[in-house]
């Protein structure tokens, strides 16, 4: 599923459609009841779309995932290259030491209340902790990148608050005491336990503690960085960059993983329990709302989660159609359900059944799929893009009569065209004529007429698209094209190619009965 969704990320957010045509019913929809819960535990790494499977980092991300350590970017990305942060570094700290409360004082002036980050520079920047001393000017650098000799030092300093490290010997102290106190049994046969060290002994340690030298650039660790790098070399939390310690180089989240992974692991093992990761939806339902404009209601009802919600999303697309496929973000509603609108013109203007998939994106950047639902999508190529054009304008000038009428006059510049001009397939001889004037810019009385006709239809008003004539001043008559506005019980007549051809007269809103023009239909 994860996978699938991958392949389609044709990002399409919080859609808000503006044109609604009076009258328009909704249409039955299928949906879903989708009271399981989903859970998981044990996830893999490819849980994230940017994480896939044989990915070297794969197994690493999903165990700092399942164990609450780091969390996804957003959009359920991992986002395994992006280099880290001192500050993140300091919270992936404070998450595996359980995530401490500690109260703000003013410790490092680059490090205000209320970040993200606060609480775990404070704490471990405390005493007894000490894994956090800043730099010599005072701040922390929060913002700074961390290099690999910079986390091998807090994670080696961790260890000693932890008592993982014999602070006198500096040896390492894997396990944890047994029932009564005691060191657990050691079978490992490169741990040397400190008590029972002997000379022989003495000189492997050494020779332990020198693997640095092995490397080409040992030289360029940093001198408060030496002992921590001996051990993490040692303890193989760090197993170097392509042969080299590369100490000053910065570490981005998938080598994070790793190290920290590395380190539980020899530790902790057993330490750290997975976090629940959940989320239900008791219904999903996707409902057409209107025929002349192809659009339809997304809703998620009962949406529960084991952790905070970050967002709801649906993937939409039309069935047989999978590459027009898109995500909504739904918004919640008064009710307590979440919902937003979609339409045609987001998926390629196709027709036919609407399939949407519900999705819980968690507070740890997880998303979920929790239920789907679909509809059988009806409509036109032809309503829908006149559609478009008219909540174009209406965007441009707003929604008044007036206003409108004027677009279309300032906006559109008279061509002669076949009389009458035949639409192709899938359009009427309204929409055609008024494509010509949106998409063209230009046209005959008839695209004038056509366009206008649109954008009064889409404010409420009852409209009429007339093709007629007009009687000339030599006698005789025109063909021609106006819209008639029946309003409050009287008819007016509005005649935009005219008002752009003839100025000086008011062919805006004429009432029949005394028209500029003489005008029959």
């Amino acid at each position: 599923m994860k996978k699938q969704i991958k392949r389609l990320m044709a990002l399409v957010l919080s859609v808000s459609m503006t044109f609604m045509v009076p009258g328009t019913a909704a249409f039955a929809d299928e949906v879903q009841n989708a009271d399981e819960v989903i859970e998981l535990s044990g996830l893999s790494g490819t849980i994230f779309d940017d994480v896939n499977t044989g990915d070297w980092y794969e197994s690493y991300v999903g165990y700092v995932l399942n164990k609450g350590i780091m969390t996804g970017k957003g959009e359920n990305l991992f986002a395994p290259g992006e280099e880290l942060c001192r500050a993140q570094f300091a919270t992936v700290l404070y998450r595996i030491a359980g995530s401490p409360d500690v109260s703000y004082s003013a410790v490092f002036p680059d490090v205000p209340d209320g970040m993200f980050y606060t609480k775990p520079v404070l704490w471990a920047s405390q005493d007894e902790v000490a894994v956090i001393t800043g730099y010599e000017e005072g701040n922390f650098g929060p913002d700074d990148m961390i290099t690999r000799e910079q986390m091998a030092t807090m994670l080696y300093r961790y260890a000693e608050y932890k008592g993982f490290i014999d602070s006198e010997t500096d040896d390492t102290i894997p396990g944890e005491p047994d029932s009564e106190g005691e060191e657990s049994e050691v079978t490992d046969p490169e741990i040397i336990e400190t008590e029972e060290t002997n000379a022989e002994e003495s000189e492997i340690i050494a020779a332990e503690l020198s693997e640095l030298d092995k490397y080409p650039d040992a030289a360029l660790v940093s001198g408060f960085a030496q002992d921590a790098m001996e051990w993490a070399v040692c303890a193989e939390i760090i197993t170097g960059d392509n042969g080299t310690l590369n100490p000053q180089g910065t570490t981005n989240r998938a080598v994070c993983a790793t190290m920290v992974q590395r380190f539980c692991e020899k530790f902790m093992p057993g330490e750290l329990k997975d976090v629940d990761m959940s989320a239900s939806c008791q219904r999903v339902s996707i409902t057409q709302t209107s025929v002349e404009e192809g659009i339809f209601w997304i809703k998620a009802e009962g949406v529960k989660a084991s952790m905070d919600i970050q967002k709801v999303q649906a993937r939409v697309w039309c069935y047989g159609v999978n590459e027009d496929a898109g995500w909504y973000t739904l918004e919640k509603q008064p009710d307590g359900s979440y919902g937003t609108g979609g339409g045609v013109l987001y998926h390629g203007i196709h027709f036919g059944i609407y399939y949407a998939d519900m999705y819980v994106m968690l507070s740890n950047g997880v998303r979920l799929y929790v239920g789907s639902a679909n509809v059988q999508v009806d409509g036109s190529i032809g309503q829908i893009r006149v559609v478009n054009h008219v909540n174009n304008v209406y965007n441009q000038v707003g929604r008044d009569l007036y206003s409108c009428y004027m677009w279309v006059v300032n906006n559109v510049s008279y061509k002669r065209l076949p009389n009458p001009l035949e639409p192709p397939a899938g359009y009427t001889s309204a929409e055609w004529y008024a494509l010509q004037a949106f998409d063209l810019g230009e046209g005959n009385c008839y695209c004038f007429a056509a366009a206008f006709y649109y954008l009064a239809k889409g404010l409420g008003y009852d409209a009429e698209f007339i093709q007629g004539r007009v009687k000339l001043r030599s006698g005789g008559y025109n063909l021609h094209g106006w819209v008639i506005i029946n309003l409050d019980g009287a008819s007016y007549i509005c005649d935009p190619e005219s008002t752009r051809d003839i100025g000086r007269y008011n062919f805006y809103m004429q009432p029949v009965n005394s028209p500029v023009m003489q005008y029959e239909w």
